[in-house]
């Protein structure tokens, strides 16, 4: 048997890795797929990664070769949008790796890009990925008549023509001072310092500037409506925190009059019974208790006839 595994091996390695080969028969199987899907904001065609998956599935089953992705570099990131919603952004770099039967291989590394506004900028990217690794590494044509690589421009004699200038309409002072006044006046909600600072550079991170006097006029209304929603945010915390110190308050001096009924009734001393109570539960005070103590504390020494 010994011998037998030997001369199997002897003639793979006579015969070369078979991933060349393998890949050479996908790319002869392979004809051109052509670009059927239309992007609805922009008007262009485009293959999409099914049209490309369906076309190539069968053909790499048949010559035994499978493909192992692995992710380098992944980035996220959150743009404003014209709409004044944020999309998630994300880059991918992937090295995929293209695996014969015999264990030989080669590898691709491709970047892509993906654009969502929930969670699916990486899976977008991810596809990216792979249809342009597929693309490039089998040459895979479009079924169209025309390339960009077709068109030429015909320059005149003497200067080149000038480029034109590429002008944007930075923030006015009236729109500046309207984004510095809203910011300060996350104050008047409950917020403080720390949280303007830090809204403060989360706004220049997401709109890639220095400073607001670099934002575009085309970003004003994003930046207030986003500090209009963390003013609502920090309003709904702060209210939700007030009412939460309203109703332990109003537990306390429950609690409180409960000690002192029961001190009363047993001729103690409240301040006494209130340091047993807090050492019961493993406090140093009943300002310690956690909500769910003061409850059991109150279920505890209210009157059998009584109903909190």
């Amino acid at each position: 048997m010994s011998e037998k595994k030997e001369t199997q091996q002897a003639a793979t390695t006579n015969a070369g890795p078979k991933i060349y080969p393998a890949m050479a028969k996908i790319m002869q199987a392979t004809g051109a797929i052509a670009k059927n899907k239309q992007n609805e904001s922009q008007g262009y065609k485009f293959r999409g990664i099914d049209d490309v998956m369906n076309e190539l599935h069968s053909k790499f089953a048949e010559a035994g070769v499978f493909i192992l992705p692995r992710v380098i570099e992944s980035n996220r990131d959150e743009r404003p949008t014209k709409s004044g919603s944020i999309a998630v952004y994300s880059t991918v770099r992937v090295e995929y790796k293209f695996i014969a039967s015999d264990g030989s291989f080669l590898t691709c590394e491709v970047v892509g890009e993906g654009m969502d506004y929930g969670d699916k900028s990486t899976n977008k990217a991810m596809s990216a990925a792979l249809k342009y690794a597929l693309l490039q590494m089998l040459l895979i044509p479009t079924e169209e008549d025309k390339d960009s690589e077709k068109d030429s421009i015909e320059l005149g004699h003497g200067q080149p023509p000038k480029k034109p200038k590429v002008s944007q309409t930075f923030i006015s002072e009236e729109q500046l001072n309207q984004v510095r006044n809203e910011l300060q006046n996350i104050t008047t909600v409950g917020g403080d310092q720390k949280d303007i600072d830090a809204f403060h550079q989360y706004m220049l991170k997401t709109f890639r500037v220095k400073d607001f006097k670099e934002l575009p006029a085309s970003a004003v209304n994003p930046v207030l409506k986003a500090i209009s929603n963390f003013k609502n945010k920090i309003q709904s915390e702060r209210a939700a925190a007030k009412k939460a110190k309203e109703a332990r308050t109003e537990r306390m001096t429950l609690l409180q009059n409960y000690i002192n009924a029961y001190a009363l009734s047993h001729k103690g001393d409240a301040k006494e019974v209130a340091l047993m109570i807090a050492g019961r539960n493993g406090a140093e005070s009943l300002e310690e208790l956690t909500h769910e103590q003061i409850d059991a504390e109150i279920n505890n020494l209210k009157p059998a006839d009584q109903t909190t």
